[in-house]
């Protein structure tokens, strides 16, 4: 995957992680920390953190085919680079009252989920479109088929 094609799936996994950060910040917040009130600054940190989220996908950028062991080391290295990376700038900079361990861990398999779920799109968005690939192919395949045997009538 490469130039415009690597481009929309970086866009796609963006606002899908931005949808699923919002999310995890609500419930999270309303488990750890429900009497906590926030202005409107509070709507940039999911676009922060999906723009963080989704970084580490320069990574598996690639001009050529990547074999499965590749893929599955590259996926490791994503996923670690957006834990530590999303877990240092939510606690290295925040008060230490937020640094409690259970919403540490909390975070980081709300992290975790989030980095599963938006694979999940992306390989399902993935098939789709190799399934109305196939599809076209069969029916040209049918259409040229259809057309040589007209010619040797």
């Amino acid at each position: 995957m490469h130039g415009k094609e690597f481009l929309n799936s970086l866009v796609r996994s963006y606002f899908a992680v931005v949808t699923l950060v919002v999310l995890a910040v609500a419930i999270l917040g309303n488990i750890f920390a429900p009497e906590e009130r926030f202005g409107y600054d509070a709507f940039y940190l999911p676009l922060l953190y999906g723009a963080i989220g989704v970084l580490p996908d320069v990574i598996m950028y690639s001009r050529k085919e990547l074999s499965v062991k590749a893929l599955i080391v590259r996926k490791v290295l994503q996923l670690v680079m957006i834990e530590g990376a999303i877990l240092f700038i939510m606690f290295a900079f925040g008060p230490a009252y937020n640094r409690q361990p259970t919403l540490v861990v909390s975070v980081a398999i709300s992290i975790f989920i989030i980095y599963i779920l938006v694979n999940l799109m992306d390989y399902a968005h993935n098939c789709a479109a190799a399934k109305q690939l196939n599809d076209e192919l069969g029916r040209l395949k049918a259409s040229v088929s259809a057309d040589a045997a007209d010619n040797e009538d």
